[in-house]
């Protein structure tokens, strides 16, 4: 229920936004372009901080250099943008995940026991206070990502779903959401039966043997899931836009 469909609604609101924010400042005459590049700049700074000095699965970083690539992508064609960003959201991660095992370059990384030491390490400086030394073997793991094709992948994961959430916002079902009402009611079920039952065969097929499906079980539940994400998340969409503009159930949004 949860697990890649929150960060799925968080990417595609950083799209959706991105693109009302453009609207509504060209409307009133303010430049939009300087003040979206220095809150991007501001973003990936925040990120980068947080990255080097704090935790080392930062997010942030990410986000500040999707936005930019978001910011000279505003141009693109309509339908462009609808499959551009459908191709980055279903499939980017898993292609990029595949050429660097493919490659090689991520196996000169995976050292299962070298993981397990680095995990153990992580627990004893966090338990005996030693931050400086948890930091540094944070971005140490990190590093390990980076080189194996993780940033990249996660970089085209969010550009997919911002993608997706400024196509949204430039046909304006979200804006104009009390007009749409019909279309969210016709697409909840649809889209959540869909999704559900994709993940549900996605989470039953976890105890099948690598060697089924003539060795391709493992490919064909990475295709289920990342298919299975955004039909939820779509669903949730129009879930929460019909809570938030119906009647009978309108007093739990209301507080």
């Amino acid at each position: 229920f949860v697990y890649d469909k929150a960060n799925t609604l968080f990417a595609f609101l950083f799209g959706l936004g991105f693109w009302i924010q453009m609207e509504r400042l060209q409307a009133r005459g303010a430049p939009f372009r300087s003040i979206y590049l220095r809150r991007a700049a501001i973003l990936l700074i925040i990120g980068w901080v947080h990255l080097l000095c704090l935790f080392g699965w930062d997010i942030l970083h990410i986000y500040g250099i999707a936005a930019f690539i978001l910011f000279f992508s505003r141009k693109l064609p309509d339908r462009a943008l609808l499959w551009i960003g459908l191709t980055l959201l279903l499939f980017a991660r898993p292609f990029v995940t595949w050429l660097f095992d493919a490659s090689g370059i991520k196996g000169l990384f995976d050292d299962p026991v070298a993981a397990e030491a680095g995990v153990l390490a992580r627990q004893a400086a966090a338990q005996s206070g030693d931050f400086l030394t948890f930091i540094a073997l944070m971005n140490k793991d990190y590093l390990t990502w980076f080189l194996s094709g993780g940033l990249l992948g996660w970089i085209f994961y969010a550009l997919g779903r911002f993608f997706m959430g400024a196509w949204v916002a430039r046909r304006g079902w979200i804006q104009n959401a009390s007009d749409n009402l019909p279309m969210f009611r016709r697409w909840l079920w649809p889209l959540l039966l869909a999704g559900l039952l994709l993940e549900s065969i996605h989470l039953f097929t976890e105890e099948i043997p690598e060697t089924a499906l003539f060795g391709q079980i493992g490919l064909l539940r990475i295709l289920l899931h990342v298919v299975a994400t955004p039909l939820i998340a779509a669903g949730y969409i129009c879930a929460m836009v019909l809570l938030f503009h119906g009647r009978s159930l309108s007093w739990l949004v209301r507080p």
